[in-house]
């Protein structure tokens, strides 16, 4: 099995720590660390919408000013982190969080 190191697959625009990979493999894999931070961003209704460990939030897609944000409040005991990209659909912004809550708010 080769490895990649996080160097190697920076220079493609990942940045997660790599802890193994098999790049000989079929079909090709790696596993990384875990890194805290933002999901993936969501852009709908000229906003964009992510989500951190503490909080999910709205920016406006042309200026980049916040709209609003939403943070749990179990995120201080660290039982309520966002894990998922946020999906707008119908109006409405839909998180997973890991409070086993789906949270729903108006796009």
């Amino acid at each position: 099995m080769d490895s990649l190191t996080a160097t190697d697959l920076r220079a493609v625009g990942y940045t997660a720590p790599v802890v193994a990979a098999g790049v000989d493999d079929n079909p090709p894999w790696l596993a990384t660390a875990f890194v805290p931070g933002p999901s993936g961003v969501t852009a709908a209704g000229g906003r964009i919408y992510y989500s951190t460990d503490l909080a999910v939030q709205a920016l406006d897609a042309k200026t980049g000013a916040p709209v609003w944000a939403f943070t749990p409040s179990g995120t201080a005991s660290g039982t309520a982190t966002f894990l998922s990209t946020p999906a707008v659909a119908s109006g409405m912004v839909f998180v997973g969080c890991g409070d086993d809550s789906l949270y729903a708010f108006q796009a």
